[in-house]
C-alpha cells in the first residue's frame, strides 16, 4: 500500500507527463486549422478575381 505522499507524487508525475504533450498537440492542431483556413480564404479570393476577370473581359 502506498502512502498518500507517494500517490500524490505519482499523480503529479503522470499529469506532468501528459499535460504539456496534449497542450502542444492542441497548439499544433489550432495552427494547422488556422493555416488551412487562411489558404481557403486566399483560394476563394483568387477564384473571385479570376471570375471577375473572365466576366468583364468576355465578349458579349
Amino acid at each position: 500500500m502506498t502512502t498518500y505522499e507517494a500517490s500524490e507524487r505519482q499523480r503529479r508525475a503522470a499529469a506532468h507527463r501528459t499535460g504539456p504533450r496534449n497542450e502542444l498537440s492542441d497548439t499544433r492542431s489550432s495552427e494547422i486549422a488556422r493555416d488551412l483556413l487562411q489558404c481557403l480564404v486566399l483560394l476563394l479570393l483568387l477564384a473571385g478575381v479570376v471570375a471577375a476577370r473572365v466576366y468583364f473581359t468576355a465578349p458579349f
